[in-house]
């Protein structure tokens, strides 16, 4: 583990990326769950996708027992990890999930000692001042766990995920949790993102409680706009696309289903279409063109599971 003396403006510089990045996760895939005030509380076959079908999700829907964890320790870009296969039983496709941990009762800060190294090479650093600046302690009785992934899961499919050491909920997403820390844990909620009868939910599931909430706000998958800004824009083919933002100057979306060559090909679609590449890389585009900015980001998974976060701007 490198000491704080040994971090360089680099890596701070991609903390504070990482950080956005994170923040910015949350904001798109999960920002309205926190609203717990506005969310279907829980009292106690259709398919998912973009369908016909008029009903909407129910509480009585969801399973917890349907999204089943198997945990192993793994390696995670060099470093010791304890990781879980989450495999969709459900009848929904998984588009998202945050997974959050907290310290078990009774833990003693001895034993948190493990947490050590984390917390002094953050010390001093962005997440500290951060953590502060939202009223809280920083210290180790606030460690949390924090999985936050896109994935694409259809019904009967796996992915792995892996679990990043946090204060409060807020990680800079640069050290993983081993399974001598994960062990010190315990699951504090759930939050996904589904895929069912044409629109994306956003629900929440409470250890404690052992219920679900189910939030108000949906999106519409599979619905194009007919905004200048939209029409300006390729159309990508993957299974399924939810839109983010859509505003005059601003339309964002998550194209799911896509695989490298789907990724290539749209890149060419937008070649065509008048955007001037900027920067092209395996993961990453980014054009201009027709008064227009277009960023695309791809993340490979298995064969057609992966997908492409696709905005376009107008330029200033």
């Amino acid at each position: 583990m490198k000491k704080k003396t040994k971090k360089t403006i680099g890596i701070i510089i991609v903390s504070i990326i990482l950080l956005i990045t994170i923040t910015v996760f949350c904001i798109v895939l999960f920002s309205s769950i926190g609203s717990k005030n506005n969310s279907k509380d829980n009292n106690n076959d259709d398919s998912s996708g973009s369908n016909t079908s008029s009903k909407e999700l129910s509480v009585k829907d969801l399973s917890i027992d349907d999204f089943k964890f198997e945990y192993y320790s793994s390696m995670c870009d060099s470093q010791e990890c304890y990781a879980a296969t989450l495999t969709n039983n459900s009848k929904f496709i998984i588009t998202g999930v945050n997974f959050y941990y907290r310290v078990k009762s009774g833990v003693s800060e001895d034993e948190l000692s493990v947490y050590n190294d984390f917390m002094q090479y953050n010390k001093g650093d962005m997440l500290e001042d951060y953590i502060k600046k939202l009223g809280y302690d920083y210290s180790l009785k606030n460690i949390t766990l924090i999985s936050p992934f896109y994935l694409y899961l259809r019904k009967g499919e796996q992915d792995s995920i892996h679990f990043y050491i946090g204060v409060m909920d807020e990680t800079l997403m640069t050290h993983y949790a081993n399974e001598e820390q994960f062990k010190l844990m315990e699951p504090r909620e759930l939050d996904l993102s589904l895929i069912y009868n044409g629109k994306e939910y956003y629900v929440r599931y409470d250890f404690d409680k052992k219920t679900w909430k189910i939030d108000e706000e949906t999106r519409d998958v599979d619905v194009w706009s007919n905004t200048d800004i939209a029409k300006a824009l390729p159309k990508p083919k993957g299974e399924h696309f939810v839109v983010h933002r859509n505003e005059d100057s601003l339309y964002f979306i998550t194209s799911y289903g896509i695989d490298k060559y789907m990724y290539e090909e749209y890149i060419k679609t937008l070649k065509e279409a008048g955007f001037k590449e900027s920067i092209y890389t395996s993961d990453y585009y980014s054009g201009v063109g027709n008064g227009y900015s277009v960023t695309v980001e791809y993340a490979d998974n298995y064969e057609k599971s992966g997908w492409m976060s696709i905005e376009i701007r107008a330029e200033s």
